[in-house]
């Protein structure tokens, strides 16, 4: 499953939330220079006024209001206010918190006031908790939104990837049918381009679980035409005199014999079956599987009781310990620890190929002959025990971990 921070989902919503972000912040940026523009001319237009009644008492009585001063020193105003003053006309100058007026009267002396900017400066913090609170709901409702809209448009991608990697990926889904891979493509939605993706991947496993359908029928027929005749063949081979020819053909026929046998066992296990698991302890269990074979040996670190099926499981644990015994230098490790079990042996280990792309039919890749069909049993008998194979290579050889379900797992799902 994708986690949530690399879901298209995440990131539509994200986009759209970091979109209304920018979107709010531009607009507050354009919202607060309005506003201070507005504010500094007001504030002029009430500190030039303020100046003009000054000026106006001190020709008529040759005082000041208390807000004005007037005096020959004009060095208390600040630099660019006294740079611009000129003899008759009204200057100006904000420097961030109060608005300055100043005018030179006749006889060199200076009139000036300062009309204090802290309510435009309130009327700006008040603005910005209202643009922040603003700025807030909008990005949540537009990341809710987003993600809303973004989960219409993913969730049927979203079912199309649970159904094709349900079970123990695509090979399992493909081979349960046309009637799975129909599921993809199942429930009402627009004909969109998520649609048309979904119906081509419904078209694709379609034929995918057609051919291979096809392919386990044919061979099946194909081992269970071939049983009855391969008997007879053994049997004769017995007969033949002793000598190389015969041992060649006894040799080939036990190895086409053995072919057939698990085209049979391959067939068995892939096909549909209702699979009870009963709660068993794992190592009484593998004990008795494994106990008095030559060339194996069992060691238990530690055993849960895990829920099973024994004879499928023994199917398991014995086509791995075939396939060790034959590749894998004579001697083979059963190991039980707490609800897995590990085959490991002493051979070339397993190659590369198969650990990256895992087992296939009738890929035989190790140095001793065989029919490349022993590691595929396996993966479709463990689909039935809800179990996981884990292929690895060891210190010494090929490791094979089978991990199967606890007991509690089944008591926490009821």
């Amino acid at each position: 499953m994708t986690p949530w921070y690399r879901s298209i989902r995440t990131r539509i919503g994200a986009a759209v939330a970091l979109t209304s972000l920018l979107s709010a912040l531009l607009l507050g940026l354009a919202v607060d220079r309005s506003i201070m523009v507005g504010g500094r001319n007001a504030l002029r237009a009430e500190a030039l006024q303020s100046l003009a009644v000054s000026a106006a008492a001190y020709d008529i009585s040759g005082t000041v209001p208390s807000s004005s001063s007037v005096g020959s020193d004009a060095t208390r105003l600040p630099r660019p206010l006294r740079a611009a003053l000129r003899p008759g006309r009204a200057v100006t100058w904000f420097d961030g918190h109060d608005m300055w007026a100043a005018q030179r009267l006749e006889g060199g002396r200076v009139l000036s006031l300062r009309a204090p900017g802290a309510r435009l400066l309130e009327q700006r913090a008040s603005m910005h908790r209202t643009l922040g609170a603003t700025a807030g709901g909008v990005v949540l409702f537009a990341l809710v939104g987003g993600w809303v809209v973004a989960g219409s448009i993913t969730s049927r991608l979203r079912r199309a990837a649970r159904a094709v990697g349900a079970g123990s990926g695509v090979q399992d889904v493909v081979g349960r049918g046309d009637g799975a891979a129909r599921l993809l493509g199942s429930g009402p939605g627009p004909r969109d381009e998520v649609r048309e993706l979904v119906d081509r991947i419904d078209v694709l496993t379609g034929s995918l679980a057609a051919r291979l359908d096809r392919e386990r029928a044919f061979s099946a027929d194909v081992a269970h035409e071939l049983r009855t005749p391969m008997t007879a063949l053994v049997s004769a081979a017995e007969l033949l005199p002793d000598g190389p020819e015969a041992t060649l053909v006894r040799r080939q026929t036990v190895r086409l014999r053995r072919l057939t046998d698990d085209l049979l066992e391959l067939a068995r296990a892939e096909q549909p079956e209702v699979v009870v698991l009963e709660p068993r302890d794992l190592a009484t269990v593998v004990r008795r599987m494994v106990e008095g074979q030559e060339g194996v040996t069992l060691s238990v670190v530690s055993s849960d009781v895990v829920r099973t099926e024994p004879r499928r499981l023994e199917r398991v644990v014995q086509n791995l310990v075939a396939n060790g015994l034959r590749h894998g230098g004579g001697e083979v490790r059963v190991v039980v620890e707490g609800r897995t079990v590990r085959v490991e042996d002493d051979g070339p280990g397993f190659p590369a190929e198969l650990l990256r792309d895992g087992p296939r039919r009738f890929r035989s890749l190790g140095a001793a002959p065989g029919s490349g069909l022993g590691l595929s049993i396996v993966s479709a008998l463990a689909v039935g025990l809800e179990a996981r194979v884990e292929l690895a290579g060891g210190e010494r050889g090929a490791v094979v971990t089978v991990l199967l379900p606890g007991a509690a797992q089944r008591d926490a799902r009821e």
